[in-house]
């Protein structure tokens, strides 16, 4: 059984020392994020960040990399409808007991965002494997944030970003989270500043 390593929850071994970034407007016009206190685990600025990721980058394949309770997959469902734009978001989670992905399940349904996404029970490192052959416009790390699990997840996935596409990350203020980025994306693809939005930081791979 896979146990997520919750030690990034400790303030004593991973203070949380990193500045957060800005905030951001309200762009949208279905304004579904104040409808969203109870599934997403974002900050009124992500949020509102998340629902314009696909006005900003456009439609095609999205990976999401933790689903919990479905607010960052429907936040950039919304954004596909809001944009009249087509594609899919896959978006990864464990799902340890039925009644979870059940439950999410029933959320996309009220949300009426269910022809925009697919759920994906498992591990992210078996589904990055599963879906190889997706070459993905922008791709959300907000699964395990262990130090481990966020270098892992964008080791493991940043062969499936299209140049051009982006890559963003959550809670980035974690000392964990940080340091991972430092040694991987951040070697590699210029970051989006102006995305540095709360605790999402934004980067894009080179074309």
């Amino acid at each position: 059984m896979i146990v997520e390593d919750r030690a990034h929850k400790s303030l004593d071994l991973n203070p949380r020392r990193h500045p957060r970034g800005a905030s951001y407007p309200d762009k949208s016009q279905k304004h579904v994020a104040k409808y969203m206190w109870d599934v997403a685990l974002l900050s009124n600025s992500e949020m509102h960040f998340i629902q314009d990721v696909p006005r900003l980058l456009g439609g095609g394949d999205y990976a999401n990399l933790g689903h919990a309770k479905g607010g960052s997959a429907i936040l950039l469902a919304d954004g596909f409808r809001e944009n009249n734009l087509t594609g899919k978001i896959y978006s990864v989670d464990l799902f340890p007991r039925n009644k979870l992905l059940r439950i999410a399940t029933q959320e996309l349904a009220r949300f009426k965002v269910t022809q925009w996404i697919e759920l994906c029970s498992g591990n992210t490192d078996e589904w990055a494997f599963k879906l190889q052959d997706k070459q993905f416009t922008f791709l959300f790390i907000d699964a395990d944030h262990t130090y481990q699990a966020v270098k892992r997840d964008f080791e493991n996935w940043n062969s499936l970003v299209k140049p051009g596409g982006c890559v963003s990350f959550h809670d980035t203020n974690q000392e964990f989270s940080h340091r991972a980025i430092e040694e991987t994306v951040a070697l590699m693809w210029p970051e989006l500043k102006e995305y540095h939005i709360d605790r999402i930081r934004t980067f894009q791979k080179p074309l």
